[in-house]
């Protein structure tokens, strides 16, 4: 799931192949559109505010326009489930997690590709952006979560986290912090660039958490899980009063 500029929408995808548009504050659906024939995992909302993004087990990758979701582009990286996507900053360039454990990257507005960044053994299981677009975070399925920085492409930090239990990964708006699902239904909030174990943690469900979304003015993380499954958090209420050292 993704949040739109404004955290007005939320968008989010089913494992059926129905991408959904629903308003944040009544969770009013907007629109639903049925465009994948496999199942989804993956869907990213642009800053822009003008599109979105879903992809699906079989390495499809689509383009929609917000907010009545009429499809705008395809790209077919041939094969391979696909279970994390994210924009550039200026909402150019989409960001595509693989399989195979590539970031590959594509440009919105001429379909083209552009060169990847590779450095995960395994598939990738989520990826997510500071607000600035300087830092991207990727979480494979090799047990590593990496940060990338983006101008110069090359990895700038990593996370101590256990490879059975991330499914998902959220940087917050204000770059500070990078949240995890995992299989258990816990959420685990690291500081980033400290490199150390997470600062703290919380039960959120008792399913899968397989996508997490940060609000980017308030301090609410949103959360998806198995059998349709989903829910707001209010960080205030489960983070220590005192924030670690670096």
């Amino acid at each position: 799931m993704s949040f739109g500029p404004k955290g007005d929408l939320l968008v989010t995808v089913d494992t059926m192949g129905s991408v959904r548009l629903f308003k944040t504050g009544d969770a009013t659906q907007i629109a639903n559109k049925a465009g994948h024939k496999d199942q989804m995992h993956a869907v990213a909302a642009s800053p822009r505010g003008d599109v979105c993004a879903s992809a699906d087990d079989k390495g499809v990758v689509r383009l929609w326009s917000v907010p009545d979701l009429s499809p705008l582009r395809t790209w077919d990286l041939g094969g391979g489930r696909v279970d994390g996507l994210v924009f550039s900053r200026d909402g150019g360039v989409l960001h595509i997690g693989s399989s195979d454990g590539a970031i590959r990257r594509v440009s919105i507005d001429t379909g083209a590709s552009l060169p990847a960044l590779r450095a995960h053994q395994k598939g990738i299981v989520a990826l997510s952006r500071d607000a600035d677009g300087r830092a991207l975070v990727s979480a494979g399925r090799d047990g590593r979560i990496l940060e990338w920085d983006l101008k110069g492409g090359f990895i700038a930090g990593r996370l101590r986290a256990d490879p059975s239990e991330i499914l998902s990964t959220v940087v917050s708006p204000d770059g500070r912090w990078i949240a995890a699902g995992g299989t258990s239904g816990t959420v685990r909030v690291w500081q980033r660039g400290s490199g150390a174990l997470p600062w703290f943690q919380f039960e959120a469900s008792k399913t899968k958490l397989f996508a997490l979304a940060w609000h980017p003015t308030k301090p609410l993380l949103a959360w998806s899980g198995v059998k349709g499954t989903a829910g707001i958090l209010e960080l205030a209420r489960h983070a220590p009063k005192e924030q670690p050292e670096k």
